[in-house]
């Protein structure tokens, strides 16, 4: 077994020098900081020594984060997370400024997931692993084959993918 140390490589590169770069390039923004990043205990320590005001920090997963700038959708935004979550914001909310804490925070293995792949590797039971044409099987219990099945037809839906 390999044990994985837990930590997102993207979110872990996100650090306090980018928190304190927004805050001279941004004073009047909220902060929107996913819980993993590498700024986030320094965020907690700036609003407890009244350096940033309260409330204006929040560490949110990517649903609070969606939830909270529609709610607030006028708002002014300083994001600490992946740059892809960007585009669901301003879905979210078209009128909010939105801003990348750090604008190099890119997940190139997140852009390699698509709706038909993984309806695909579902659909076989096997995962593609590293190198050409190496796979790793996968088995879904058959207490779950039913949920299994409607997660391909959702994928199929959402990707407008009728190929199966």
């Amino acid at each position: 077994m390999i044990a994985w140390p837990g930590e997102c490589h993207v979110h872990a590169g996100i650090t306090p020098d980018d928190i304190n770069r927004m805050r001279a390039e941004r004073p009047g923004s909220e902060f929107l900081i996913h819980p993993e990043c590498g700024c986030a205990t320094q965020c907690m320590e700036h609003v407890a020594a009244g350096d940033i005001p309260d409330g204006s920090v929040h560490m949110l997963g990517t649903s609070g984060m969606l939830k909270h700038v529609a709610e607030h959708a006028d708002g002014d935004f300083v994001v600490a997370t992946e740059t892809g979550m960007l585009h669901p914001l301003r879905n979210a909310a078209p009128r909010a400024r939105l801003t990348p804490a750090n604008l190099k925070a890119v997940c190139k293995y997140m852009k390699l997931i698509t709706l038909p792949k993984l309806r695909d590797s579902l659909a076989r039971g096997q995962i593609r692993g590293q190198g050409a044409g190496r796979y790793r099987q996968t088995r879904t219990h058959p207490d779950r084959a039913h949920g299994r099945d409607r997660l391909m037809d959702s994928c199929d839906a959402i990707s407008g993918s009728t190929d199966k």
